[in-house]
């Protein structure tokens, strides 16, 4: 690191991942659905074409219980200030 300037490493990070690691995530992932529609309609009105379509979400919801504790975020400092007024 030490003999490259910041931004060329920066590159080089950008240049491996879209080269190796995009690969391993597009191959180890759920297969893309492509959807072929007409792209020109006949003049009518048209509805919004969908042209791909990902399998990746699960649509899961995850709901943590906050536990009590004597420390605060100054997140939660604001939130208390805007709720009290």
């Amino acid at each position: 690191f030490d003999e490259k300037v910041l931004i060329r490493q920066q590159l080089d990070s950008f240049d491996e991942f879209i080269q190796m690691s995009l690969q391993r995530i597009m191959e180890d992932g759920p297969p893309i659905d492509l959807l072929a529609e007409a792209q020109h309609g006949s003049g009518e009105v048209e509805e919004p074409v969908l042209i791909a379509q990902e399998k990746m979400a699960t649509n899961t919801v995850y709901v943590f219980v906050k536990k009590d504790s004597k420390y605060a975020y100054t997140g939660e400092y604001r939130l208390c200030l805007e709720n009290s007024s």
